[in-house]
């Protein structure tokens, strides 16, 4: 049976949401952040919203300024953002707070991550520190879908049913006033939302529990083993956004066991979507290999879950199928489960400082002191705190921190590294900065390219060619007007 929970009293939950300069968790940077602190009963307690100031490395993205459409310039309320990530890392990290947003967990929780991390804040103890947690409620609208239908009215966009935000709200809320991408208007559309779900009082407490680690592990417990192989391997239902609507969002799948090398994850292989025997080698199985974390999605359900859903019938068949093919080939089972428990996440050489959060180790108690010291110092003292740092990644995060925010004391430090880093923003030295998924960084040159190919794309309207024709003089005045200023 799936396991239920309710959130502890005491707990506050605060919503969420950004509006970006770009999807790259790395090198792009929040332009709002927008948060509503409520009881577990969505009683509002307080309301947060602040513009952020674009840092002078960041060559924003024209496709995301279409979408939000907030400004690159003449903002006069916007803040710095070493100012909003201080603020943001301290409401998120309140005792007891749940972090809740839509679709947070695959975007703004890794993006705020790396925030904190360029900024010197512990990167992960908003997940688990003083009694904090974690919720996301666009996997919990996945699961409402597939078994609490008739909790919400399904809104269908070219016949196809459509899980946006803006476009459940519509069809479900009371409208609220404000465009959609407005950050603010987001988190008020999640608790609206949110509120409707909770009606449910079946699956509300349902899906509370997938996000708590205890239950998730006890439902694993609790799954059938089948023989799969030489031996017992449980299997059981996951329930994931990204599995698509096709395929109902789910998937029987079998257990291969923990991974070998990332403690915190489980390996299953998908066994009702492809035939098994059409994948040529080990490698080419990732099509059907998920990874899971407890408590966090993909949901793990009894397998006997998948009755009741549309597409069981056909799924049935190829899970049958596939069954039947391990059990005629155990040895090939075998290494399906070496390769893909032991597999590694691909490195790239030359990763910038900014992207190497997951290649960088927890600081000791001793360097979370000095991360400490370095956010009260004023900027002077900044700089001669830099200059006594010994560990190479913290002091080079301390330099980038004064380019970005006190480039007036940066004559006060001795940085090889950070001149570098100066010549590939302005393309001096034309080697790309690359972040740990191999992807570049934006290039001024990149931006002003994509921007007269939106021109021709797509009829725009006279606000978004005003936003373009804004975009496209703050990067010349910032990024190639200095490079001729350099060169002549």
């Amino acid at each position: 049976m799936t396991q239920s929970k309710t959130w502890n009293e005491g707990d506050t939950i605060i919503w969420y949401d950004l509006e970006t300069s770009g999807i790259n968790k790395a090198f792009d940077q929040p332009v709002q952040f927008a948060a509503i602190k409520t009881t577990t009963s969505l009683e509002v307690l307080d309301t947060f919203n602040f513009d952020i100031a674009l840092t002078a490395d960041v060559v924003p993205c024209p496709d995301a300024l279409l979408v939000h459409q907030i400004p690159v310039t003449h903002r006069p309320t916007a803040i710095s953002q070493n100012i909003a990530i201080e603020k943001i890392h301290h409401i998120m990290n309140s005792p007891n707070t749940i972090n809740c947003g839509y679709n947070n967990l695959r975007f703004d929780d890794e993006f705020l991550r790396f925030c904190f991390y360029k900024h010197l804040y512990h990167p992960y103890t908003h997940q688990y520190s003083n009694g904090c947690k974690r919720f996301d409620l666009y996997p919990a609208v996945v699961y409402y879908y597939l078994f609490a239908h008739d909790s919400l009215t399904w809104p269908a966009i070219d016949n196809r049913v459509s899980l946006k935000l803006e476009n459940l709200a519509r069809h479900n809320l009371p409208p609220i006033e404000g465009q959609a991408h407005d950050a603010l208007v987001d988190v008020k559309m999640t608790i609206g939302l949110a509120k409707k779900m909770m009606e449910n009082s079946d699956a509300w407490p349902t899906v509370v529990g997938f996000f708590d680690k205890n239950q998730d592990m006890h439902t694993s417990s609790q799954l059938p083993f089948l023989q799969a192989g030489r031996k017992s391997h449980c299997m059981g239902l996951l329930i994931d956004s990204s599995f698509g609507l096709k395929q109902d969002f789910s998937s029987i799948c079998v257990s291969l066991g923990r991974h070998q090398h990332y403690k915190n994850q489980s390996v299953w292989l998908k066994l009702d979507t492809h035939p098994l025997e059409t994948f040529e080698n080990e490698a080419d199985f990732f099509r059907v290999i998920v990874k899971k974390k407890w408590g966090e999605p993909p949901f793990l359900l009894q397998p006997e879950h998948a009755t009741q859903l549309s597409s069981n019938e056909t799924k049935q068949q190829m899970l049958e199928h596939n069954m039947a093919w391990i059990d005629q080939n155990p040895d090939r089972f075998d290494r399906i489960i070496q390769s893909h428990t032991s597999s590694s996440y691909p490195t790239h050489n030359q990763v910038d400082l900014d992207a190497k959060l997951y290649d960088t180790p927890f600081f000791t108690s001793l360097e979370e002191d000095i991360c400490q010291q370095f956010h009260v110092a004023p900027p002077k003292a900044k700089a001669s705190l830099i200059n006594q740092i010994a560990h190479p990644t913290l002091k080079e995060q301390g330099e980038r921190y004064l380019f970005r925010y006190h480039p007036e004391v940066l004559h006060l430090i001795d940085s090889p590294s950070l001149e570098d880093y100066r010549h590939k923003l302005l393309h001096i030295d034309s080697s790309p900065i690359k972040d740990h998924l191999g992807q570049e960084k934006r290039t001024p040159s990149a931006c002003l390219e994509r921007i007269e190919a939106i021109s021709h794309e797509r009829s725009l309207t006279d606000l978004e060619k005003k936003r373009l024709r804004e975009l496209e003089i703050y990067v010349y005045d910032h990024f190639i007007r200095p490079l001729e200023d350099n060169e002549s």
